[in-house]
């Protein structure tokens, strides 16, 4: 019923969009809107099914924090305490 419900509300959001924006004639910012749209859709029902969740922040999780770590430990560690 949950799915249902957030489909049903991002399938409004889509159509009221498309349609004020169908108007204005500018292709490139109705994509650009069903992208977003999109990417909201699936954070929204991935949280709700416990997909894997790809952010902005998810390259900083894959490859900045692990280098920084290995890079610290090229340095000597961290001083202990």
């Amino acid at each position: 019923m949950r799915t249902a419900l957030w489909v049903a509300v991002y399938g409004i959001g889509l159509y009221a969009g498309i349609r004020a924006m169908l108007g204005k004639g500018n292709g490139r910012d109705i994509v650009w809107y069903v992208l977003i749209l999109g990417w909201c859709a699936y954070l929204s029902l991935g949280k709700l099914y416990g997909w894997p969740l790809l952010t902005a922040v998810s390259p900083l999780n894959a490859f900045f924090l692990p280098a920084g770590k290995w890079i610290v430990q090229l340095m000597g560690g961290l001083p202990s305490e």
